[in-house]
């Protein structure tokens, strides 16, 4: 989910979703299980307004991403 004021006007093929990123550069840092997803289609509230009623959005990601494995002890 993300706030439909966030997805409005930008077409879904322009999106992409950072998961378990730290930095959106990436870098030495990042987790390695970090991916860009592309975002295929996005559904916005029917009856979101400007005044933010009903602020919110589902994506539709390219592909599932995978629970990455809990940390080794």
């Amino acid at each position: 989910m993300i706030a439909a004021h966030c997805t409005k006007g930008i077409p879904a093929s322009k999106m992409e979703v950072f998961v378990y990123r730290h930095a959106i550069d990436g870098g030495a840092d990042e987790h390695k299980c970090a991916e860009t997803l592309k975002v295929d289609e996005k559904f916005e509230h029917p009856d979101y307004d400007e005044r933010a009623d009903n602020d919110i959005a589902l994506l539709r990601l390219s592909r599932v991403h995978p629970t990455p494995p809990p940390p080794q002890k």
